[in-house]
């Protein structure tokens, strides 16, 4: 970026700032750049360049959410993997089967509700349809989770483009200046 130069002919870092708040008296921002010195293509690349850290963030919280959601899921299907094959353990001629301790706190922990560590071929058919339920609950919340991922994407892609917008602008601006000169 340009330095702006002040009244005393120093150069002025527009990053930089010697006031302890900005114009509009906000402190929080006050670190970013000294307005009152500032030419226009660098208060307005340093208002882009803020938005698309904003954006920035915004995606990678997404994605973070995405992948938790992701990883629950997966854990939806493994609990369901194991309701199953437990079901399908049953021997012909046997009523029930005992949970361990952990496989009926992990079924509790996903919402089921479990009476005791014996539990009926059928009760297990109802604990792994529970479970689909809660997993495809999931799904449809992953599903609007990345419609807005893909959302925040376009809107970053465009903040990052308006900025090479404004750098070209202000290339341009230059050029055009220094050949007016020659």
């Amino acid at each position: 970026m340009s330095t702006v130069p002040v009244t005393n002919n120093q150069p002025v870092n527009p990053y930089e700032s010697t006031s302890e708040t900005t114009p509009t008296g906000d402190p929080k921002n006050a670190s970013k750049f000294d307005d009152a010195n500032m030419d226009p293509f660098t208060r307005i690349m340093l208002l882009q360049e803020e938005r698309v850290g904003l954006l920035d963030g915004q995606v990678k919280s997404q994605s973070e959410r995405m992948q938790s959601i992701n990883t629950e899921i997966k854990d939806y299907g493994k609990t369901i993997s194991m309701v199953n094959d437990k079901a399908a353990g049953l021997k012909k001629g046997e009523d029930k089967l005992k949970l361990t301790d952990a496989e009926v706190n992990e079924l509790k922990s996903k919402g089921v509700d479990v009476k005791g560590n014996e539990v009926s071929k059928d009760q297990l058919n109802s604990f792994a349809e529970t479970l689909k339920q809660k997993r495809d609950g999931l799904n449809n919340d992953s599903q609007m989770e990345m419609i807005r991922l893909q959302g925040l994407i376009n809107k970053q892609q465009q903040a990052y483009q308006l900025m090479t917008n404004i750098q070209k602008k202000e290339h341009d601006t230059i050029m055009a200046t220094i050949n007016k000169i020659n």
